[in-house]
């Protein structure tokens, strides 16, 4: 099944990660830290998936990797979100939309906004949460990423149902 696909994954990236480390390789060091925490946290485990990134964030930010870098802070705020800890998820996701608008990389850029947004529903910010996820929408739109779009739909709905604004929440649900 699932997790043991994960697990296989996971064995496969620490026989790389040993690799790296025999080569005193610090950028696949730093890449394959940022990779395993996505398995890791699908299989529960957050706080060994937060200690990786947190080690790729220093490695990539000595480095001077900025993409690299600003994926860590991406991965890394999600699963500050997933575990609750929103101020800590919203610093790093505001690092991270920082560091993509810089490179141009709007991709990223509206899959961050759209966590704000989740976070600032979540914080019962409605109004905020209308205008992060209109962001991510706008991002999202002009590169065609139509995924992020239709969460935005998602995300625009919840929060103007906040608002109290069930019309327009019906139109968002629609779309």
């Amino acid at each position: 099944g699932h997790s043991g696909e994960l697990e296989r994954a996971l064995g496969r990236l620490r026989e790389g990660l040993a690799l790296y480390e025999e080569l005193g390789d610090e950028s696949g060091i730093a890449n394959m830290h940022r990779i395993m925490a996505a398995p890791l946290s699908m299989t529960g485990r957050l706080d060994e998936a937060a200690d990786l990134l947190d080690k790729a964030v220093k490695l990539h930010r000595r480095l001077g990797q900025e993409w690299e870098l600003g994926m860590a802070l991406h991965i890394a705020g999600n699963l500050n979100l997933q575990r609750g800890d929103f101020k800590a998820a919203r610093e790093l996701l505001e690092s991270s939309i920082e560091l993509h608008r810089k490179l141009g990389d709007l991709h990223v850029a509206a899959h961050s906004l759209l966590s704000l947004a989740e976070i600032s529903i979540k914080t019962g910010d409605f109004e905020q949460a209308v205008d992060l996820a209109l962001e991510s929408l706008e991002l999202a739109w002009a590169h065609r990423g139509l995924l992020v779009v239709g969460a935005c739909f998602g995300w625009l709905a919840r929060a103007v149902s906040g608002l109290g604004d069930v019309r327009r929440a019906a139109i968002f649900w629609g779309a």
